[in-house]
């Protein structure tokens, strides 16, 4: 079938680092989806990301071109019987069945707020004819004043604005919008759409992180406590976040500020003798101080 092509794609997205957040569970929502329509009757109007597939089958499902275009061709040439052609017709059904059952356990538990999440992106929101917006807001449990407020700013947003291929940078735009009198007027509007942007579609970044600990905290690095892991795991992911390595990193004129460095309790931490001893450890903390100012 066609949608088993999707797996690549979809899991690849949800791997990448600069995927847009309110897409990614359109991905994976458009392949379960797909994946469950090669086998539920044609006037199923249930919701397919949480429904049971198995009390709404087609009684004799569609699996594709090719796949008919094969079996036709079996039955021409004599090489399946009727009972077979069942047989194998209902192997794959129960495949399919088993595939989105386990896709579903996949989904997320804050899968109905994720779906209304998708309203915000800048291809939708921009529609001269949208979705309200009250029904994620009310999902996200915004006070009914507040609630008005970001209905009106929702209906207001037709404006000429720059940044509408990336989710992150329109929303960016909004906040940083002000009108004659220095004031935004779709505050409340970009309150909710930051809420929403920052909540977890994919486990992508979790894993990285894991990885990143397995990568540092090796058999010959195994000694290491809370804190020192803490510091060396975010001096490795802010070099990441900012595009340099550990050679290439140029400190800031405030790192190098030996008043400013006195005026601080990291000194009389580097001085003590434990510390001194860990020739790694000065340099490290030059780093995660710089990073962190």
């Amino acid at each position: 079938m066609i949608y088993f092509n999707f797996f690549p794609q979809v899991n690849k997205i949800f791997q990448t680092n600069d995927s847009d957040p309110l897409k990614l569970l359109d991905s994976l929502a458009l392949l379960v989806k797909g994946l469950a329509k090669q086998v539920v009757a044609s006037g199923c109007r249930e919701n397919l990301l949480k429904a049971d597939i198995n009390n709404h089958l087609h009684p004799r499902p569609h699996f594709g071109h090719e796949f008919e275009r094969k079996m036709t061709a079996a039955r021409n040439e004599k090489l399946l019987s009727v009972d077979e052609e069942v047989c194998l017709r209902g192997r794959c059904i129960n495949f399919v069945i088993a595939l989105v059952s386990r896709l579903q356990l996949r989904l997320p538990d804050n899968v109905e707020i994720l779906e209304k999440v998708s309203v915000l992106a800048p291809d939708k929101c921009l529609r001269a004819v949208k979705p309200s917006i009250i029904p994620l807001a009310e999902l996200m449990c915004e006070p009914p004043d507040v609630i008005t407020k970001i209905d009106y700013q929702w209906s207001k947003l037709s404006v000429e604005w720059q940044n509408t291929d990336k989710t992150v940078a329109f929303w960016c735009e909004v906040r940083g919008y002000r009108d004659a009198a220095g004031r935004n007027p779709f505050f409340d509007l970009t309150e909710l759409a930051g809420k929403c942007i920052v909540l977890p579609g994919s486990n992508g970044d979790v894993e990285r992180i894991f990885s990143l600990m397995n990568l540092t905290k090796s058999p010959l690095w195994n000694k290491f406590k809370d804190d020192m892991m803490v510091a060396i795991m975010t001096i490795r992911s802010g070099l990441r976040r900012v595009g340099k390595c550990c050679d290439s990193y140029e400190f800031p004129a405030s790192v190098c500020d030996i008043e400013l460095w006195r005026c601080t309790n990291l000194p009389k931490l580097l001085m003590t003798r434990s510390l001194v001893k860990r020739t790694m450890i000065l340099p490290r903390m030059i780093v995660l101080k710089s990073i962190i100012l």
